[in-house]
């Protein structure tokens, strides 16, 4: 497996030793555990650019070509499951991109809005791994019907997700946002339990789990409350806020979100997990910060969530029983797999003096196995052998 070290340009001085430094050995989504958690990816999989006419050798005539950086970033963070739009199997460009990337490992999930045709769907059937069927929920006793024909007629995984806008929530002061999302959330399910009783053969719902919702405990009373009502749940994690002029900037808390995803996706296999987004939208409505920036350089996020997948692959992937504290400027979240006990440690800000660690620490924005020192604020996992 080839894999790209991103040197940024940089060189030794003269004079200057290569520092001899343990890291953690990232892998391929096709090697080993891939992860659980996947992502929205907003941008396109396969947009092709055209390049300046340029001498010696094009003085005449604008090239073209694919901008495969959206997959080496995925690649690279270990990220096998992405979230992807209907029509992009119509395409053919992006179509004939999707299967290579699916013989190499990649896997998809699609959305759409409202029952599709499911002739479009079946001749592509073994590039989907589940179907996202987005329904306006004024009209859903007529169109739930047609999404649970949809899963008898391909046999393919089918969540159905509620649209949510600003009209459907309640106006409180003067203020007032356009706001546009899908999916149910858990502190209210009355809408859901309204057609339980009539979702035929559609194997789940969609859940949000909003930008202050803590993901671990959040997912946790989705998974038990999708066994109780017997179906399966899909789990949109949002990094976005709801006001659409707003626009969090702290890749910290983002780093940290997704790295609370991740143990929640382990730790409950029964709930597929999203991540929205993968790379930064920085401009229009609703900006948010991913875990690359538009040029598709990772972010702090894109480094935790990479060595973080790393760690869990090689010391135990059958994550149990993780529990989350907060003190001093950290939030610690333990679990256990059958071969290792892990306490993660997540700081509130960059500064956060750094507490005492284990013998087995791993740097998990640099990837540095025992590092001589941490620095401050660092995101870290311990692990002792079982």
């Amino acid at each position: 497996m080839a894999r790209i070290h991103r040197s940024y340009g940089r060189t030794l001085k003269e004079g200057e030793a290569l520092q001899q430094e343990t890291k953690i050995q990232t892998q391929h989504p096709s090697e080993g555990f891939p992860s659980p958690l996947g992502v929205q990816l907003r941008y396109p999989l396969a947009e092709v650019t055209e390049l300046p006419y340029m001498g010696p050798v094009d003085e005449f005539v604008r090239k073209k070509a694919r901008n495969d950086y959206t997959v080496l970033a995925l690649w690279e963070s270990g990220i096998r499951t992405v979230r992807l739009p209907l029509a992009d199997l119509t395409d053919e460009t992006t179509l004939s991109h999707l299967k290579e990337l699916h013989r190499m490992g990649s896997r998809y999930g699609f959305f759409t809005v409202n029952t599709p045709n499911p002739d479009i769907i079946a001749e592509h059937s073994h590039l989907i791994d589940f179907l996202e069927v987005i329904l306006p929920w004024e009209t859903v006793h007529d169109t739930l019907p047609d999404a649970s024909k949809l899963r008898e007629t391909l046999n393919l995984p089918v969540y159905v997700a509620n649209i949510e806008s600003s009209v459907h929530r309640e106006r409180t002061g003067t203020k007032f946002s356009h706001y546009m999302s899908h999916g149910f959330h858990i502190d209210d399910t009355s809408k859901l339990e309204a057609i339980l009783p009539q979702r035929g053969s559609v194997d789940g719902f969609v859940f949000e789990v909003g930008q202050h919702d803590q993901p671990l405990p959040t997912i946790k009373r989705i998974s038990d409350y999708a066994k109780g009502e017997d179906f399966k749940a899909l789990v949109n994690i949002k990094l976005a806020p709801e006001d659409p002029a707003d626009y969090p900037q702290d890749h910290n808390h983002t780093a940290n979100r997704a790295a609370e995803a991740a143990i929640a996706s382990y730790a409950h296999p029964d709930v597929r997990v999203l991540l929205d987004t993968f790379m930064d939208h920085d401009r229009g409505y609703f900006p948010r910060a991913g875990l690359y920036d538009r040029r598709l350089n990772p972010r702090r996020a894109a480094h935790v969530l990479r060595h973080l997948n790393a760690a869990i692959n090689a010391h135990g992937t059958d994550i149990t029983t993780p529990t989350r504290k907060t003190n001093d400027g950290w939030t610690t979240i333990t679990f256990n797999s059958h071969q290792a006990a892990y306490s993660l440690r997540l700081p509130h800000a960059t500064d956060a003096p750094t507490p005492q660690t284990e013998p087995m620490t791993i740097d998990l924005t640099t990837g540095n196995v025992n590092p001589r020192r941490l620095p401050e604020g660092p995101q870290h996992l311990t692990v002792k052998s079982s």
